[in-house]
């Protein structure tokens, strides 16, 4: 016995005979019956049987599948794969067969997508089960799917494989046997199930007793029609309608009328309008608030498929102490044992990226102090090679600082290119074996993980018969891998309440079958009501096949379906219906409201609630506290206060030159360096920079023609030769030094080789712009390091390196200095105090005479020139200097104005710029 029941309100279907029938074969199981109760998902299990409680009875005996299980439970019976390729394999069997063909295109993962995507529509379609093809249907469907020739075997091979679960689910149609003993419901599927028409049927052969509850439509009737017809036709079932029952439906005829058809007596829902999206949630969040205090019943919190807004109102409504069943359920982190086999895989298949080496290491160091470490080693060891070999990277001293990483360079050595199935199989669980070891041996490393290779079968096992002996690319192979352990999961929030909580939040195609006291329909925006139909068949493709017979969902049908699907959950509110939106996006654009919420905010009974920025009032909040905090800070009579950048009662390290000018422009940048070795530093990518590795490398050969060594040298010419000659010895200095370099750089690279050439051309033009100072007489040091106290009444104690400096003693007792500074860059250096521009230059000048040095220039030099630093008046730079002095003995930093010393820094902890002459008057209190 085969039949259909079509309700109009899911409660009339409870009351004429679901609910009876439940009842009875919860009975029949004590003697023996077995029943089975197929939905669409199991939140329309779970409202059922929350029916049976509020009834005073419970549901017992009876089976409940949705349609992967349903599936997964007839694959056991009848001995078929289970589980059957998932998308992943698919696409590993489909990319393996490209690259098999030395003449294959290659398609991508994208494309292979398309065609899997278009081969299983025509399946669910029954294309494949038309007797009018006459054995040529596959042929029919490579040419409908434009199959590349080179996959066109294998495409046959999956299509016949009971492997591939459309053509699985033909195979137990054709095996499938009559139980007598089973009795089977059908309850909460609607037109968008008619893909899986052949499970369906085939679970309505294997039961005695077969009874469907299917709802009709409520907007356009022709694709919920030609559903129910064709259920109808495929079972030989026939069909009935419910009677109406008890239960209130206040919103029938808004639902049937929101068309446009104004009639009267139409009770209008309530909407509720946020500025923004999260203004949005919290509105909705304080109306499931008020449902709850006044006692109204249940309440759904329904959300389109795929957006953001259903995890922040489960978070929200969960910080407010509210009880809610997550139907949503968010995707969660992987494991860190299935993160770190991810990256390995990816590492190896992608030819070992650098950056994803920094993951792996992260994620397998405990302390965060050691991958800090290594990190930075690593890029000092690019910064001087300019190269993306991970391995290159790593030199001896790293791996005697870092004991695991011997092992992990041997863990992470190149695959073959390619190999059998098995072999790759071998491959990868002796990696696992091997990082098993290594997590095991050494204790800086994260303890307790075990991996291994079991949670793949039997999936594995069954790819492996599918291959074969043939072989396949590693990469192939690793991508799979990754791929197989990214694969998003998601899980119920994980304090969310049990099924039956008053309070459900869930999606609109998790709506389906069920009814509740309150819905709230959320995000009625335009565009998150409707979605394209997959990618795979064209629509033109799409629409010609549907005039020979098949049906394949179209963008007209998806539109139709998401719009019944909607006006079925607005239809099932009992008590009261809200309907919410926002009006402007992130970028302050207005967003269309959807045709429901538009319809009834015309209607002149709808109430309208609008929800501010809620973070409005708490700007205004903020406003006066800040206001209060800068009027403090305005005043000179009053001490610096927990607001300002004060670290008084530390002990300050010396500072270099170039911090100088940092400390009076960027005060919080040098305060957080200084204080917690903290520095504002973008996070840096393996990216090769030529204009930083220009400078780097010029500044290098200049200094190995010099010396470099941080000792006065004299050029080694008599005092008597030619100035020119001492240009000629270092440009073959130079030159040496750029071959020395190219030896221990990659072979075979233009790069460097343009970068060489660049930087040799640079640093023999900065010899030029030189050339008049290059005395044989006179002394030279490149990279000295010095460090001076400057005395007063606060001392300033300064330390750094000098690229070169031109005496005319072999030191700098007594000396004439001349400091060079070397910049390959076009900007141009100048001195001003009134803006705090060059204080770098005047670290180096004070340095230099602190050491003492009888008269000190300080020359900028770039390849396009030469300039002398003109320093302000003694008094001035005395001035300056004392001020330097107290804010690094006082660590006083206050904040600068942005007026004198140019545009501010750009930090939370900032609040309004102080003047000057204000920070001066605390500093003296």
């Amino acid at each position: 016995m085969r039949q259909i029941y079509l309700y109009n309100h899911v409660d009339d279907a409870w009351e004429s005979g679901l609910g009876a029938w439940l009842r009875h074969r919860s009975a029949m199981s004590v003697s023996g019956g077995e029943t089975w109760l197929v939905t669409g998902i199991f939140a329309q299990a779970n409202w059922l049987r929350r029916k049976a409680l509020n009834e005073a009875w419970t549901v017992y005996g009876v089976r409940f599948f949705d349609l992967r299980t349903l599936r997964q439970n007839l694959y056991r019976i009848y001995n078929l794969p289970t589980p059957s390729f998932g998308r992943e394999t698919l696409l590993l069997l489909l990319r393996a067969a490209a690259q098999e063909n030395r003449h294959s295109t290659k398609p991508n993962s994208l494309a292979c997508g398309f065609l899997l995507n278009a081969v299983a529509e025509l399946a669910g379609a029954g294309f494949f089960q038309d007797e009018r093809w006459s054995g040529n249907a596959l042929e029919e469907a490579f040419r409908i799917v434009s199959a590349p020739p080179e996959l066109k075997s294998t495409l046959q091979q999956l299509l016949q494989s009971p492997y591939w679960r459309p053509q699985a689910d033909v195979e137990l149609l054709k095996r499938i046997e009559r139980s007598e003993a089973l009795s089977m419901g059908v309850f909460g599927l609607d037109a968008g199930s008619m893909l899986e028409l052949n499970l369906i049927l085939a679970a309505a052969r294997h039961a005695a007793n077969v009874q469907f509850w299917i709802s009709q439509p409520l907007g356009r009737e022709s694709l919920a029609f030609r559903w129910i017809t064709g259920l109808e036709e495929q079972l030989t079932a026939g069909s009935s309608v419910c009677p109406t029952g008890t239960t209130s439906r206040p919103y029938e005829s808004f639902v049937v009328n929101s068309r446009g058809v104004h009639e009267h007596r139409i009770q209008a829902p309530e909407v509720l309008i946020g500025d923004h999206w999260n203004d949005q949630i919290t509105g909705i969040v304080e109306h499931v608030a008020r449902l709850l205090n006044s006692h109204s019943g249940s309440v759904a919190v329904i959300v389109p498929d795929g957006l953001a807004s259903g995890n922040a109102i489960v978070n929200s409504l969960m910080s407010k102490g509210i009880a809610v069943a997550d139907e949503i359920r968010e995707v969660r982190q992987p494991a860190i044992s299935s993160q770190i086999q991810r990256l390995i895989a990816q590492f190896l298949a992608e030819d070992a990226p650098p950056e994803v080496f920094l993951h792996l290491v992260e994620r397998i160091c405990r302390s965060p102090d050691t991958f800090r470490q290594f990190r930075c080693s690593v890029f000092r060891t690019f910064d001087r090679l300019q190269d993306r070999a991970t391995f290159k990277l790593i030199d001896d001293a790293q791996r005697e600082r870092f004991s695991w990483l011997i092992s992990l360079e041997k863990l992470l050595q190149p695959w073959p290119d390619c190999a059998t199935w098995k072999e790759l199989r071998q491959h990868w669980e002796s990696l696992l074996h091997d990082l098993n070891g290594l997590l095991t041996t050494h204790a800086d490393l994260i303890k307790g993980l075990k991996f291994d290779a079991s949670d793949f079968e039997p999936l594995w096992h069954e790819i492996g018969q599918f291959f074969g002996d043939r072989k396949l690319p590693s990469k192939l192979f690793l991508q799979f891998i990754a791929e197989l352990i990214a694969a998003p999961r998601r899980e119920h929030h994980p304090e969310s309440a049990h099924r039956y909580a008053q309070v459900v939040v869930t999606t609109v195609t998790r709506a389906q079958g069920a009814s509740w006291d309150n819905v709230i329909l959320t995000d009625c925006i335009h565009k998150n009501w409707s979605r394209p139909p997959s990618a795979g068949l064209h629509e033109d493709a799409r629409i010609r096949l549907r005039e020979r017979g098949f049906f394949l969902f179209t963008a007209a049908d998806l539109r139709e379906l998401d719009e019944e699907r909607i006006l079925q959950a607005a239809f099932h509110a009992r008590r009261s219906l809200t309907l919410t939106r926002y009006e402007q996006d992130a970028a302050e654009s207005k967003v269309p409201a959807s045709d429901l919420i538009a319809f009834a905010e015309q209607l002149p009974k709808c109430k309208v609630k609008r929800y501010q920025s809620a973070n409005r009032n708490a700007l205004s909040e903020a406003g006066k506290r800040l206001a209060e905090i800068h009027v403090r800070r305005a005043d000179p009579n009053a001490p610096f206060d927990e607001f300002f950048l004060t670290f008084s009662g530390f002990t300050a390290r010396a500072w270099h030159p170039s911090e100088l000018e940092m400390a009076i422009k960027a005060p919080a940048t040098i305060a957080y360096r200084l204080m917690y070795h903290c520095e504002r530093e973008v996070t840096r990518q393996f990216y090769r920079s030529a204009s930083l590795t220009v400078g780097r490398v010029v500044h290098q050969l200049l200094q190995d023609a010099f010396g470099g060594k941080g000792e006065f040298l004299n050029i080694g010419l008599a005092i008597s030769a030619e100035q020119k000659l001492v240009r000629t010895v270092l440009e073959k200095r130079i030159r040496k030094g750029v071959s020395e370099l190219r030896t221990g750089l990659p072979s075979c690279d233009l790069w460097w080789d343009t970068i060489l050439r660049k930087a040799s051309l640079l640093a023999s033009r900065i010899l030029g712009e030189l050339e008049a100072k290059l005395i044989p007489a006179f002394w030279f040091q490149a990279e000295g390091k010095y460090q001076a106290v400057r005395a007063g009444e606060t001392n300033l104690r300064l330390e750094g390196r000098t690229d070169l400096i031109i005496s005319d003693r072999s030191g700098l007792r007594d000396a004439t200095v001349l400091v060079c500074d070397f910049k390959t860059s076009k900007e141009i250096a100048y001195f001003n105090l009134a803006t705090g521009d060059g204080l770098q230059m005047l670290g180096y000048k004070l340095l230099v005479e602190l050491n003492g040095a009888r008269e000190v220039q300080v020359l900028f030099v770039q390849p396009g020139g030469a300039r002398l630093i003109r320093f302000a008046g003694v008094e001035q730079l005395n001035q300056m200097s004392e001020r330097l002095g107290r804010l690094q003995a006082e660590l006083k930093f206050g904040r600068r104005p942005n007026q004198k010393f140019g545009r501010s820094e750009e930090l939370p902890i900032a609040t309004v710029p102080i003047d000057a002459r204000v920070l001066d008057q605390k500093h003296s209190l």
